[in-house]
């Protein structure tokens, strides 16, 4: 049943910061929307919204199978992977499942042209950019050693690299 171990840890946390936060926030405090947009910028917001929501659950969905099936794991803390996954989008960058929610965070901010979701985005960005260096990433250390250590040598926090990285590659 591997399916529902990962259902369980996308509800409890990226669920609840893509969707249950974001749609509190439109219900409680509204879309903070302070601009109008002409039809045609309208349309734009959404398509561009639409797009960059689209891409981060395709990432998101792909970062969750390689946990499943390289990690034997899931992205939650209490059922986290057993082995260090370094392939697909890992090859790139360290975070791409972060970058997945961003993207969703951000596409939803966009294509609802709302303040107040963008807000959301930024706050939850600064959180997880100041907890993945502090906690997260000392955790992984402990956890992985030097495979750790030799991924994070190569490949970066945030920004992808532009050639993929493969263990043993001192490039």
């Amino acid at each position: 049943m591997w399916w529902w171990r990962q259902f369980k840890a996308i509800a409890m946390f990226p669920g609840v910061m893509a969707v249950l936060i974001p749609a509190m926030l439109l219900v409680t405090v509204g879309r903070g929307d302070g601009l109008s947009l002409a039809p045609g910028a309208r349309a734009v917001a959404i398509t561009a919204g639409a797009l960059l929501t689209a891409f981060g659950l395709a990432l998101f969905c792909w970062t969750v199978v390689l946990f499943a099936k390289r990690g034997k794991g899931t992205l939650s803390p209490l059922d986290a992977p057993k082995r260090l996954v370094v392939t697909g989008p890992y090859r790139h960058v360290r975070n791409p499942m972060y970058t997945a929610v961003f993207s969703v965070q951000l596409g939803e901010a966009v294509m609802l042209w709302s303040w107040t979701l963008l807000l959301w985005f930024g706050c939850f960005a600064a959180f997880v950019m100041t907890f993945v260096p502090l906690r997260e990433e000392r955790w992984l250390a402990t956890q992985f050693g030097a495979d750790y250590a030799e991924y994070r040598a190569h490949v970066p926090r945030w920004l992808p690299r532009p050639t993929p990285w493969y263990p043993g590659n001192r490039v």
